[in-house]
């Protein structure tokens, strides 16, 4: 990391670190936060920055274990819902299904209340491969307010997937944060 940052230019910088570990001597260094980056050709590591801005966690100036226990107590007090459809699709027409949320308009980037959205690939059977839509909102108010909304119609009057694609309906499956 050192090859391509100065100290300077990493402090109060956004970059996707991982905090789960315990504190390890790493040199002179005390570190309590594993930072990803990737290596280039040369062997110096590129950091992994957002794209976009995301609420800040955890500066990399905020290096004591009291702020990052108190910024994990913070997290852990807020509200957050996790919003959850499985879908059973049927063996061969996985591409199709991935190409369907790949190249719908979502809209949920105007919604107030959002945070992410991922579709996931389970296991396979003979019959199916299991798919999860999963969206982290807010509060279960911001979700149920989209469901509400323009946007979600918008959204799901284009979701109609080819007959022959899924096994049976999507299961729904909503969750509150608690830690």
């Amino acid at each position: 990391m050192t090859d391509l940052y100065s100290p300077e230019e990493v402090v109060d910088r956004q970059v996707l670190g991982v905090t789960i570990y315990p504190p390890k001597q790493i040199g002179p260094m005390h570190s309590e936060v594993l930072v990803t980056g990737f290596y280039r050709e040369d062997g110096a590591v590129v950091l992994e920055i957002p794209e976009r801005a995301v609420p800040k966690i955890m500066s990399i100036n905020d290096n004591s274990s009291w702020a990052a226990e108190n910024q994990r107590k913070a997290l852990r007090r807020s509200t957050m819902y996790i919003a959850t459809n499985r879908f059973q699709v049927a063996q061969g027409r996985e591409r199709v299904f991935e190409e369907l949320w790949r190249e719908r308009e979502s809209y949920l980037d105007t919604v107030p209340g959002f945070k992410d959205f991922h579709l996931l690939r389970g296991p396979s059977s003979e019959e199916s491969t299991l798919f999860v839509s999963h969206s982290t909102w807010e509060s279960s108010e911001a979700f149920v307010a989209w469901t509400e909304s323009e946007s979600f119609r918008k959204a799901h009057s284009q979701a109609r997937s080819p007959k022959g694609t899924l096994l049976g309906h999507p299961q729904f499956e909503g969750f509150e944060v608690v830690l």
